[in-house]
């Protein structure tokens, strides 16, 4: 997949955003990171483009997609699409 947006969170969790594969994290904390993709409560579209990442404090993350802005917020696993 061709990656196209990245985020370092204050978790230090490095966000993914893919080409039409989705999103992924990576606990760069780990002795030997990997990355797998994120899962929510209601699945995230796999065929957008992720074209910005950014988090807010330790809970939000959002994500700026060719179908619009979405949030998740990351404690409960929601998505909101705006």
């Amino acid at each position: 997949p061709n990656v196209v947006a990245l985020h370092l969170d204050s978790r230090q969790t490095l966000w993914i955003g893919t080409e039409g594969a989705g999103l992924f994290a990576v606990d760069t904390r780990l002795p030997q990171p990997a990355a797998g993709r994120y899962r929510t409560k209601s699945p995230l579209n796999a065929v957008v483009q992720y074209k910005g990442l950014c988090s807010d404090g330790d809970s939000l993350l959002w994500l700026d997609t060719s179908q619009g802005l979405q949030r998740v917020n990351r404690l409960t696993r929601d998505v909101t699409t705006y």
